[in-house]
């Protein structure tokens, strides 16, 4: 995966203060890939990480694996399994039934993100 933005510093304070988290060793930076997730996370933005986060406890972005392939997605969970949504529209909902949950391996929780623009 390219990345951009090889190495960011950021203030202590201030995540801890903003962001909610499992523990400082569990932050990592990845980038986001493709328009799926457009307009709220654009190809390349830099995403922050919470790679303590390995279930899907409530609704949030995650990072995670599926079929041999990394995805950025919502997930919403349900009575009866998971949603997987895309922001971008064009993308279908995918339903995952409670039994199918083992074919999604959670790598991270998406806690923070910058979108870059060019002008």
């Amino acid at each position: 995966m390219n990345m951009v933005v090889e190495h960011m510093r950021l203030d202590a304070n201030w995540v801890r203060q903003n962001l909610v988290y499992t523990s400082t060793d569990n932050l990592r930076l990845i980038s986001g890939r493709g328009d799926s997730m457009a307009p709220t996370i654009r190809n390349g933005d830099a995403l922050l990480v919470d790679s303590g986060v390995t279930s899907v406890e409530s609704d949030a972005i995650y990072f995670f694996l599926m079929r041999g392939q990394h995805h950025v997605k919502r997930i919403q969970r349900n009575l009866d399994g998971l949603t997987i949504i895309s922001d971008n529209g064009q993308y279908r909902e995918i339903d995952v039934p409670g039994d199918r949950e083992g074919d999604i391996q959670v790598l991270a929780q998406i806690i923070y993100w910058w979108t870059g623009r060019s002008f």
